[in-house]
């Protein structure tokens, strides 16, 4: 037993804005040595993080292979990376992860997250930085330490850590850069009519980018954003936005901490990977088919060399063109034989640049498109038309279109040229139809009743969630003879729209609901809904669109009785011959309850398609036009195959469950039959 220690004194809190101060007699001890170490390492850090980010910057290149014995294998390449603290990542040598033993050792988390195994699944890739303690000495020992504890590590190395996650590591600087730069890429610098942009707008954009605490990036604004700058303005006003982006923006990102301390996210994304899951002939899990590898999300970071080789070099090798001439001076000893030589006296460029009566001589022929061309080449006065043109220039006429004539009859005030088979003929206009042709996309299914109750509830992957489907084509829901370029359905061109009512105003608050928008398939139709999920054709075409919000922001619209309206851009989703696809302006019964029989073929290309749908406040389960949370046995049996005994077990039922919470609730009641709840489910509200 040992009764004394070492008298040591406590020690002082490492901070990373203090380096030791030297002085003659100071004694150092392991405190002063481990505060000028976390000094210098935490000023490279937030070198690293505040003037450079975060990301990939070398390698790590995402691959896949077979593995020995069957089963995908991931493969991450060498490389470098920055994490968000501004610590370096280094992975020296190949890495491999094989999948279907990953699964079998998840297996227990798989079912803790989703119940049963899901057809589909999607992990991340993620790489982090940790620290491993090294190279153990002998160090001094005291009379109260065991013999065993006389080694420590002498050294700590930097190391890794390749991990495969169900969630993402959280990135909100990265988005909103990105988020930023779509922002500043919108800015037109132009003359021209029309009202520009002024400072606040500017700069009221830019704060819209970041919204709360803790902030969610929303990125830009719905259409239009972005705008028109005058160019005696922009230097002001991109300099206003990137004032905003500093002062604002960035300390919003750091949560508090303004830059000065270190990000709690330790890890950087690689990739997503997409894929099926099965039971295998043991019982375990394995991968089903194709593994999709994306990496959209995985934050970059280009070395600021290549930036460089974007700008003119200091020796002039490669300055770009100057645009405005009155930028250019102090030309006066420039002689140099191809410059044209000014004099202000005999050789003076001015009004209609007279060159004082010199010509430009020994000109070669054009041969490709913007070369200048000779005497003999030019059209001349006197010279004949040819083709569709008659007569001699400079007023020639038009003899044909395409090669076919045109009748000499003058045609009467709103009359339009038409073709008669054999030429073009003044004719009446024709009677307006519909602007759009038989195989023109158009929306032909939706995931709800138009103006109906809905609980925004979807089957998306497999998975329940939460939002709205739209499926495009031609005849039917499983036409793709031409489907829309999934590039086009972003959350500026179908977003949502909730309309809230307020107590003691006629008017209701209106705002845009966040919303993920997916290029999706409908892979089912149960009752009126669409099942969709994930998928791409030919890397870019998809024939439908799935936005989805999250169970808070459903919840928050159940609470308040909500109408929501769903916006589809008919004008900005093309197709995939690049045309705009049929919108509409009016509505009327699709497939699913939004487009009348006799009007299917009506609509506009392009325009804007609309539709609503009523969610019932929290407790309302509306069929057939009923709450069957309030309505009594009288009412109840006004629905299909509820008769008075089945309408009298219902009020029994909800009295001892204090309420229903969704209909299928009723299948616990003796004489319901999947059937009934099935027929109830398709009632119109």
């Amino acid at each position: 037993m040992c009764d004394f220690k070492n008298t040591v004194s406590d020690p002082i809190a490492l901070d990373p804005r203090k380096r030791v101060r030297y002085e003659t007699g100071l004694v150092l001890g392991v405190q002063e040595f481990l505060q000028d170490q976390f000094h210098l390492r935490e000023r490279d850090r937030l070198h690293q993080r505040s003037l450079h980010g975060y990301g990939t910057v070398v390698g790590l290149e995402i691959g896949q292979r077979a593995a020995d014995g069957g089963g995908p294998e991931v493969v991450v390449g060498a490389g470098l990376a920055i994490d968000p603290r501004g610590e370096t990542i280094c992975v020296p040598a190949t890495q491999c992860a094989r999948l279907d033993e990953w699964l079998s050792g998840q297996r227990d988390e798989i079912d803790e997250h989703f119940a049963s195994p899901p057809g589909a699944l999607s992990l991340y890739v993620v790489l982090c930085h940790r620290e491993c303690a090294t190279d153990p000495v002998p160090v001094l020992g005291d009379p109260c330490r065991d013999t065993a504890d006389n080694t420590r590590p002498s050294r700590i190395a930097d190391d890794f850590e390749l991990s495969l996650r169900f969630e993402p590591p959280e990135q909100p600087e990265e988005d909103a850069a990105r988020a930023f730069g779509e922002l500043l890429r919108s800015f037109e610098i132009a003359s021209g009519p029309g009202p520009a942009l002024d400072q606040e707008a500017v700069e009221d954009q830019v704060r819209s980018l970041v919204d709360g605490s803790p902030p969610v990036v929303q990125g830009p604004a719905s259409p239009p954003f972005g705008g028109r700058l005058e160019p005696s303005e922009a230097p002001h006003l991109l300099a206003a936005a990137y004032r905003v982006w500093i002062t604002e923006i960035r300390p919003l990102l750091a949560a508090g901490r303004a830059g000065c301390e270190l990000s709690e996210e330790r890890c950087v994304l690689l990739a997503r990977l997409d894929f099926d899951i099965a039971e295998g002939p043991a019982g375990d899990l394995v991968v089903d088919g194709e593994v999709l590898i994306d990496e959209s999300d995985r934050p970059l970071l280009l070395a600021t060399r290549i930036f460089q080789e974007l700008l003119p070099t200091a020796a002039g090798e490669t300055i770009a063109g100057v645009e405005n001439h009155a930028d250019l001076n102090g030309l006066g000893l420039d002689d140099h034989p191809q410059y044209l030589l000014v004099d202000a006296v005999t050789r003076a460029l001015i009004a209609d640049l007279d060159g004082g009566g010199r010509r430009i001589v020994a000109l070669a022929d054009g041969s490709a498109s913007g070369d200048a061309v000779t005497f003999d080449q030019a059209i001349k006065v006197g010279d004949g038309a040819g083709g569709d043109l008659g007569g001699t220039y400079p007023n020639p006429s038009v003899g044909a279109l395409q090669g076919r004539p045109v009748a000499p009859a003058a045609p009467a005030v709103g009359q339009v040229l038409t073709w008669d088979g054999t030429r073009w003929e003044p004719d009446a206009l024709p009677a307006a139809g519909p602007v759009l042709s038989d195989d023109l996309t158009r929306v032909v299914a939706l995931s709800w009743r138009h103006g109906a109750f809905s609980n925004l509830d979807l089957i998306h992957n497999g998975q329940p969630a939460f939002g709205v489907a739209l499926a495009f084509g031609g005849e039917g829901i499983d036409d793709s003879r031409s489907p829309v370029q999934s590039a086009t359905l972003t959350a500026q061109t179908v977003f949502l729209q909730v309309h809230l009512p307020l107590d003691g105003s006629p008017f209701p608050v209106c705002m845009r609901i966040p919303a993920t928008v997916i290029p999706s398939r409908v892979v089912g139709v149960d009752g009126n809904d669409l099942i969709t999920e994930t998928r791409t054709v030919n890397g870019n075409l998809a024939p439908a669109v799935v936005a989805l919000v999250d169970s808070e922001t459903a919840e928050f619209l159940r609470l308040s009785g909500a109408t929501v309206e769903v916006v589809l851009r008919g004008d900005f989703i093309l197709d995939r011959q690049d045309r705009a696809i049929n919108g509409e302006h009016i509505t009327g019964v699709l497939p699913t309850g939004d487009r009348s029989a006799a009007g299917d073929r009506l609509g506009l290309q392009g325009g804007t398609f609309e539709s609503w749908l009523r969610l019932p406040r929290r407790g309302e389960i509306v069929v057939g036009g009923l709450d069957l949370n309030r309505a009594d046995e009288s009412e109840l049996v006004t629905l299909p195959r509820i008769g008075p005994r089945l309408a009298e077990r219902i009020v029994a039922e909800r009295e001892r469950r204090d309420g229903f919470d969704r209909l299928d609730d009723l299948a616990t009641i003796p004489g319901i039959t999947p059937a009934i709840i099935a027929g109830l489910r398709q009632l119109p509200n």
